[in-house]
């Protein structure tokens, strides 16, 4: 993976744990690169000489509890430049394998540019989606309310905002008007990396 793409990975795990963090979350870095912070700086080939299990290299990036820790969650991160169907194809392939090691997985998703322009809310730059694992349909998005669709046929205002998955975020002061449209400001930010590469 190149320097940009690692810098938008890091940035983007950076903001979602600093939003949930800041709604009284706790939150636990799990991927590979934060178990084993050498594999960070491996060549692919030397990575996958490694030959680590497919649990362990799929690790998702958080486990996110609530202040009580009665409700959790595992949540993998990824950012893109924006939301189409070339890019909804490529996490697919992406995520296949991550999904169907860890089943059910949350899939928090930033975008540099809206998917709806001139729209700015913070639900057309991130969205989050409960990603299932079925032997006969592949992934699956499921809805709050259960309801599921072939990650194929799902669309951007089908995924969730932040504050539907993790409730405490939307009762918090000022949250709505703070913390999630400085999150947003950020990760809109990450897309001018572009011009460096």
């Amino acid at each position: 993976m190149n320097y940009t793409s690692r810098l938008k990975g890091s940035v983007t795990q950076v903001l979602l744990k600093s939003l949930l963090e800041d709604a009284g979350y706790r939150i636990v870095p799990l991927g590979i690169e934060a178990v084993l912070r050498e594999v960070a700086s491996l060549s692919k080939e030397d990575y996958l000489r490694l030959n680590l299990p497919i649990q362990l290299r799929k690790l998702p990036d958080f486990f996110v509890a609530n202040h009580a820790i009665d409700k959790t969650w595992l949540v993998e991160v990824k950012y893109r430049k924006q939301w189409n169907e070339e890019t909804q194809n490529s996490l697919e392939e992406e995520i296949k394998e991550q999904v169907t090691a860890w089943n059910p997985l949350f899939l928090m998703i930033f975008v540099g540019r809206s998917v709806e322009e001139p729209y700015t809310s913070p639900a057309y730059h991130m969205r989050i989606v409960k990603l299932v694992w079925d032997a006969q349909d592949g992934v699956l998005t499921e809805r709050m309310d259960g309801q599921r669709c072939r990650w194929k046929y799902s669309q951007w205002n089908h995924f969730l905002r932040v504050q539907d998955v993790f409730n405490e975020c939307a009762s918090h002061e000022k949250w709505e008007e703070q913390t999630i449209e400085k999150t947003k400001e950020l990760a809109i930010t990450l897309k001018d990396l572009d011009l460096f590469t």
